[in-house]
């Protein structure tokens, strides 16, 4: 959309429509509504509805690929990573265009500051969260992923919740994927670092789960009365 490229481009919504209108007239390019035209026109934001955006696509993937292909291999990593500053230093609410935000930093993760890497660790746990809700459960897993990834060597005692969340939404949503022994290696860790019997509950819990869904109930039994035991039953 028109407001998201002037972000990225430091520039006006209206000098970038006028900047974009060679590759309309070309079909390069394709407006997604006829609100295109108000930028097109030149009204100033005072007239123009101030929550008012235009949307634009590419008329054909190869054009997209095209287009990407101009950008030296070895300045992706930076241009991505710096949209994503970018993005999100001038979004307040993280959940707006979050999945956009989380890609493009993902893309440059290898350029990453040291003090960025919690950030986005963070940012992909609330990706895989988001992308869980609608059962995306692919993308959510690999969100979480790379959360996993970023956290330092002694993220258990630095930043414990983070570190929770991530292993307990990555164990849950490999479970749903069907990736048991990523499941299993997950859930060894958290078992083994969690600091609380409820925070370990959770894992059992979704071990217990699949070992059912694999057709093991005497092994789902066993994991139940394990828990039970640690809970004081």
């Amino acid at each position: 959309d028109l407001r998201t490229i002037a972000i990225v481009r430091a520039c006006d919504p209206e000098q970038i429509a006028k900047n974009m209108w060679p590759a309309l007239q070309e079909h390069l390019i394709i407006p997604e509504s006829e609100t295109y035209k108000f930028f097109q026109q030149g009204e100033s934001g005072e007239t123009r509805n101030r929550n008012l955006t235009a949307s634009y696509r590419f008329a054909h993937d190869r054009i997209q690929q095209a287009a990407n292909n101009l950008i030296p291999p070895e300045q992706q990593q930076a241009i991505h990573l710096q949209i994503g500053r970018m993005l999100l230093g001038d979004t307040p609410d993280q959940q707006a265009n979050l999945f956009e935000v989380v890609n493009h930093w993902n893309l440059g993760r290898e350029l990453l500051r040291p003090d960025e890497q919690q950030q986005l660790a963070h940012l992909n746990w609330l990706a895989g969260r988001k992308a869980s809700a609608p059962a995306a459960y692919e993308s959510a897993l690999e969100y979480f992923q790379v959360g996993l990834s970023l956290l330092a060597s002694d993220a258990w005692k630095t930043a414990y919740q983070l570190t929770l969340d991530l292993h307990a939404g990555a164990v849950k949503t490999a479970f749903v994927c069907g990736d048991y022994a990523q499941m299993e290696a997950w859930s060894a860790i958290a078992l083994q670092q969690s600091r609380t019997v409820l925070d370990q509950v959770k894992f059992y819990d979704v071990q217990i789960q699949a070992q059912m869904a694999q057709g093991m109930p005497a092994g789902a039994i066993d994991i139940a009365l394990t828990a039970l035991t640690l809970l004081g039953i």
